[in-house]
């Protein structure tokens, strides 16, 4: 049996694994103890996918079985959402008065759009997170706000 992570080579030993469900538990387990997680297993160059998890888990192990197994772990789940986060933050750059309105005044944040935001809400470089036109956000706290205010997303200035 050929085991590898990530690419690389592992000895791997088995212990009373029967079929190749028994091995992918056993690396389940050894995954949770050390904070990684499993995003892609191969078995004998065939990609397993969800539909298919449960028919290849039931085959048998044999000699020439090869498993490839992709992880990632918690540090790089981390580091990953942390990198998609840092387009959406901005500094908020400029505040401007909007005429005939006492209640808002656009916000200009640092990718370059002016936003209408509810006065003194903010001031020039305070740390913002701007979401574009149709963006979907999740369905959960802390956007939940908005959807009891019926708003879906900022407006625009041009």
């Amino acid at each position: 049996m050929e085991f590898y992570i990530n690419g690389e080579l592992i000895d791997v030993t088995l212990e009373n694994e029967k079929n190749i469900g028994d091995v992918l538990k056993s690396f389940e387990i050894t995954c949770e103890q050390n904070k990684l997680a499993t995003i892609a297993i191969k078995i004998d160059g065939n990609i397993v996918s969800a539909q298919d998890f449960d028919i290849t888990a039931a085959k048998p192990l044999k000699p020439e079985t090869k498993f490839e197994m992709t992880v990632i772990s918690e540090n790089d789940v981390t580091v990953s959402l942390n990198s998609l986060v840092q387009p959406f933050e901005s500094i908020l750059e400029e505040i401007k008065e909007i005429p005939n309105y006492d209640k808002v005044e656009y916000a200009r944040i640092g990718a370059g759009w002016w936003v209408i935001v509810r006065k003194n809400q903010f001031k020039v470089n305070d740390l913002c997170i701007y979401f574009e036109v149709d963006s979907k956000v999740p369905e959960k706290e802390p956007f939940l706000f908005l959807e009891k205010r019926n708003l879906v997303s900022p407006y625009l200035i041009e």
